[in-house]
């Protein structure tokens, strides 16, 4: 589902880092005085991707431990 600028509604390409806040280009540079500040939507996708995946791998990892414990 693709993001929508909290001011005009247009297509978002930068957010508030952790929060729901998403801006299109035009609209950031006009309220921000850095925009360096903001997130790249895209950038903000890949880091939680990782985060899910860390969570996940860790999951497996205590399982196969869990498994290891009780065959021994």
């Amino acid at each position: 589902m693709a993001k929508k600028c909290i001011i005009c509604g247009s297509k978002a390409e930068l957010c508030v880092k952790d929060s729901s806040e998403f801006y299109c280009s035009s609209c950031a540079e006009e309220n921000f005085s850095d925009i360096n500040m903001l997130v790249k939507i895209e950038e903000d996708a890949v880091r939680l991707n990782n985060f899910v995946e860390d969570r996940i791998k860790s999951k497996e990892d205590e399982e196969e431990e869990d498994s290891e414990d009780n065959d021994a």
